[in-house]
């Protein structure tokens, strides 16, 4: 093939590298070594170091191609490292903002002021000998009119796994999720799958480009 025709076929590659990005949604780059693709975001209240009040923060929902859900957090600054999700643990917490969704229902449909636990999701960080534990709470108002959930993520230090204390984390956030920021997630982390094929069509491409 000729150089020209060589140059014209990269430029091709990369018109179908921007098409892909824009048709999916969006191209959140490179992680681990993988090509990582954005799904999306909502948008939540996070706590304030002092426990005070809250400030605007929002969730990222990312996917790579090897069907691994990516949660970022911190608005404006990543604060924590990255949390990866396998397919089983990211079907353990989709499952768990399901069940917070029913709790909202029992507890409206019986007027009941309720607090529940469900209990946590761990997964793997970048950081090294580190891990991420995700718990998550049901708290609904006085006769159940208003509820919200709460995401604690807790990047674990050294040696430590699977802690839900909050002092031996290295990193921490309490995010307060609302209704509609709880559907949202629900969707996001069950699109992963369809995410992740997009961007391992995409790193195809992309390391057909680079070859």
């Amino acid at each position: 093939m000729s150089e020209r025709g060589v140059m014209a076929g990269r430029k091709g590659l990369r018109y179908a590298i921007v098409l892909l990005c824009l048709v999916a949604g969006g191209c959140a780059g490179v992680g681990r070594g993988n090509y990582v693709m954005a799904v999306g975001e909502v948008e939540v209240e996070k706590s304030t170091p002092n426990g005070s009040g809250t400030v605007k923060d929002r969730i990222k929902v990312n996917a790579d191609e090897h069907g691994t859900g990516i949660i970022e957090t911190g608005q404006g600054a990543r604060e924590l490292e990255p949390v990866y999700l396998t397919n089983f643990k990211r079907n353990m917490l989709r499952d768990k903002l399901i069940k917070m969704t029913e709790f909202g229902e029992t507890a409206r449909s019986d007027r009941a002021e309720t607090h529940e636990m469900l209990g946590s999701v761990s997964a793997q960080t970048d950081a090294a000998d580190s891990t991420a534990v995700i718990t998550l709470d049901f708290n609904s108002s006085a006769e159940g009119r208003e509820w919200l959930g709460t995401m604690r993520i807790c990047e674990t230090l050294p040696g430590l796994q699977n802690t839900m204390n909050k002092n031996q984390c290295g990193k921490f956030v309490e995010l307060y999720l609302p209704q509609n920021s709880i559907a949202q997630l629900i969707k996001y982390l069950g699109a992963v799958p369809e995410y992740s094929t997009k961007a391992s069509r995409a790193k195809y491409i992309y390391d057909k480009l680079n070859e």
